[in-house]
């Protein structure tokens, strides 16, 4: 079939409950045009293509990508590839925003994700040097869940908030600066406790 996806070789970092806190996998699909479909999820992604290149559909938006670029989506963020130029693999990283939550009152890294400014866009600058250093964070943070060596949840989430930080720090248009927009209510909550 034209355009069928594979998902392969997923790994997880598992929560105190049994939920999946952050999952790497990593996805495959044929070249070719594929219809635009709402694909959403709750998770928080961070993606980027190892190879391939298209067209990826965002909202009203269309980006092109190829091998290097990255991707962000907060969750519940329609997004959807609609054009396969040549055959691409990409690494996918779905998180729970909370895995990286120790201070209420320290929202730095989840700007990106909850207080963009109107610029924000989905696909990070190329030409950035963060870019590549937020590349090979996904691929290391992908080879912690994997192997599960001694520390890879502490690693996996240092890798996963240093991308973001690096976001917010070198993207900086993308954020709304000095925002004093409030914690979302519905990632408020911590061990079952509202924070104040």
């Amino acid at each position: 079939e034209e355009g069928a996806a594979m998902r392969y070789n997923e790994n997880t970092l598992v929560g105190q409950n049994g939920e999946a806190l952050i999952k790497s996998f990593f996805s495959t699909v044929r070249a070719g045009r594929r219809e635009y479909r709402e694909h959403h999820h709750a998770e928080c992604e961070l993606s980027t293509f190892l190879s391939g290149s298209g067209t990826y559909s965002v909202k009203n938006r269309e980006y092109e990508f190829k091998s290097g670029d990255v991707f962000l989506f907060s969750g519940d963020e329609s997004h959807c590839i609609t054009n396969i130029n040549s055959e691409f693999e990409l690494l996918n990283l779905h998180f729970q925003p909370r895995v990286l939550w120790n201070d209420p009152d320290d929202f730095t890294a989840m700007k990106i994700l909850f207080a963009r400014g109107k610029a924000f866009e989905n696909r990070i600058e190329r030409t950035n040097p963060s870019t590549r250093v937020i590349c090979d964070n996904i691929i290391r943070l992908e080879n912690e869940l994997r192997e599960k060596r001694s520390g890879y949840r502490a690693v996996a989430k240092h890798l996963l908030c240093d991308s973001l930080i690096a976001l917010v720090r070198d993207f900086g248009k993308a954020c709304v600066k000095g925002s004093q927009k409030p914690f979302p209510k519905r990632m408020a909550h911590r061990n079952g406790k509202r924070n104040r």
